[in-house]
């Protein structure tokens, strides 16, 4: 894909794990302004399924101006 992003998505065990996810699958972030306990949290999405996970910290920086 020509706009891709490689991120690490955290919170998997909150959500449903590691099983909806498959190599070049399309993830949604969007960012969660009124998160009351991180107030830079980005949320992953999957079609269908819904929140699966967040951003890691760590990954915010490369992926912060495409959200």
């Amino acid at each position: 894909m020509k706009n891709s992003v490689l991120v690490t998505i955290t919170g998997l065990t909150h959500y449903y794990g590691t099983k909806p996810f498959k190599v070049g699958a399309v993830i949604k972030l969007k960012k969660e302004y009124d998160n009351k306990y991180d107030d830079e949290a980005i949320r992953a999405q999957l079609p269908y399924i819904g929140t699966v996970g967040y951003v890691a910290k760590i990954g915010r920086a490369s992926c912060r101006e495409r959200v």
